[in-house]
């Protein structure tokens, strides 16, 4: 399951990912499902920090990528 927030104080974003056992850890980008090791592949080549807009953009990409 990923999870996503933002903290109230310096509105920054958050990315978690659990498991079953509730074990989470903190990701920059992540994905789940089918083809989510080529996402994630893609993403860990591909990501920076940018806005929101270029954020969505490179999530397109990615999932064109694995289609």
């Amino acid at each position: 399951t990923l999870i996503v927030g933002f903290d109230p104080y310096t509105g920054s974003p958050s990315l978690y990912q659990t498991d079953p056992s509730g074990t989470f850890s903190a990701w920059k980008a992540n994905a789940t499902g089918r083809n989510s090791n080529s996402i994630r592949e893609f993403l860990e080549k591909n990501f920076k920090e940018t806005s929101g807009q270029e954020t969505v953009k490179l999530a397109i990409r990615a999932l064109l990528e694995v289609s």
